[in-house]
């Protein structure tokens, strides 16, 4: 074979391998922790007052020990490490960018809610209010607990949360309001109100797409 052809094939060969094999190396790294001598650490950086003997990695940015809970590397006050888990359905789709917070919607269940002893979290941050005790994931991003609802981790202003039910597509309903993607679609009428295809829902009266009324 030519050798300036082998050689060109070899180049590319190596570029797939840069392009592929990199990338996934930096971003596994961006969210690993590792002890050393008596010490925790996060992406290289070392958090201060981390229990190295107590210390578990849970993948996604947090960790744990037995005194706290942390996610990329910096506590979250107020949740109790005893209680705390990670849902391993909050997948590789779902987890936010290396080093940031939030994270993206897939329309999956449990898309990043988190639920302690006494308080709920959505994406690591703490929802003002919540009820741990009583806190129930439904799906597409809903849930509730015995005074609200919640879409993506903001409450739904004035949902019933005893009638609330999902209808599939990011579509709900209770007693008295339809929602699409945890907003109220005006002048729907619940009673009759479902979804028919895709993002196309409809009542006795009108025909909405993405919670939109269709004209």
């Amino acid at each position: 074979m030519n050798l300036d052809i082998m050689t060109n094939r070899l180049s590319k060969l190596f570029a797939i391998f840069l392009l592929l094999f990199v990338p996934s190396l930096m971003f596994a790294q961006s969210y690993s922790y590792d002890k050393r001598n008596g010490q925790v650490y996060y992406d290289g950086k070392v958090i201060h007052g981390a229990d190295s003997h107590s210390f578990r990695d849970l993948g996604y940015g947090y960790g744990k020990d037995r005194n706290h809970v942390y996610r990329y590397g910096t506590i979250l006050e107020y949740v109790d490490p005893s209680s705390f888990r990670v849902d391993r359905r909050f997948s590789a789709d779902n987890r936010p960018s290396p080093g940031k917070p939030g994270g993206g919607y897939h329309h999956c269940d449990r898309p990043g809610y988190y639920v302690s002893t006494f308080d709920v979290f959505y994406n690591g941050e703490k929802i003002p209010g919540a009820s741990g005790s009583s806190f129930v994931i439904l799906k597409e991003g809903y849930a509730k607990d015995a005074f609200n609802v919640y879409w993506m981790g903001k409450k739904i202003s004035g949902a019933s949360t005893s009638s609330f039910v999902c209808l599939g597509n990011g579509y709900a309903k209770d007693a008295f309001n339809a929602y699409w993607e945890g907003s109220k679609i005006n002048g729907a009428s619940t009673s009759s109100f479902k979804v028919t295809r895709g993002f196309y829902a409809e009542d006795a009266f009108d025909v909405y797409f993405k919670g939109e009324k269709l004209k």
